[in-house]
């Protein structure tokens, strides 16, 4: 934060302005709030004061916004009380962060990205072929958060709901992942995430 403090005559502003070379109304007011108010600080402190606290994010907010609820174009004959109280479970284990064994496993890939094969570091990646050019080499990552469980390298394979899954289609895509942890813009592999 900038402790300069605020110029209190007009000639305290007449040297700031010189000094940035501001010459419009427009620059003049720019120039002032960026030196006293950055954006940056005035949008944290907006985000602080009308945000949700994380604790109520997660309880009252997380479910809904990643639809974690019945969809409301099953029919009631597609809601069995078995899939409800399964709902409730991942509902629940998504509520509390539970790192848990044995909770529910539920990942939200937020971002998919390029990345060159050289920050990659994984012993199990298949080997290029011989004419490939290695700085070419590039590998799409999805960017996720774990709400709850442990996500696995293992041979586990995983449900993935894409934005626009059909809940009544019976067959769910599943499939298996590698679990890198993104340190700075090297991707390092590991057996689990919690």
């Amino acid at each position: 934060n900038n402790d300069t403090p605020l110029p209190k005559t007009p000639q305290d502003l007449q040297n700031i302005l010189s000094r940035l070379g501001a010459g419009s109304e427009s620059s003049i007011v720019s120039a002032v709030l960026r030196r006293y108010r950055p954006l940056s600080d005035a949008i944290l402190d907006a985000v602080c004061e009308t945000g949700p606290s994380p604790a109520d994010a997660t309880l009252n907010y997380r479910t809904r916004a990643l639809a974690l609820q019945i969809p409301p174009s099953l029919g009631e004959a597609d809601v069995t009380n078995d899939r409800v109280e399964e709902l409730k479970k991942i509902q629940e284990a998504v509520r509390q962060c539970n790192p848990g064994e044995d909770v529910p496993t539920v990942a939200h890939v937020c971002k998919f990205t390029s990345t060159n094969r050289s920050s990659v570091t994984d012993p199990d990646l298949p080997a290029l072929p011989p004419d490939a050019d290695p700085s070419s080499a590039n590998m799409i990552m999805g960017i996720a958060r774990v709400l709850s469980g442990i996500l696995r390298t293992e041979d586990i394979e995983y449900y993935t709901y894409g934005p626009r899954h059909n809940w009544t289609d019976p067959d769910i895509p599943k499939q298996k992942i590698r679990c890198y942890l993104l340190m700075g813009s090297s991707f390092v592999r590991v057996n689990s995430v919690p």
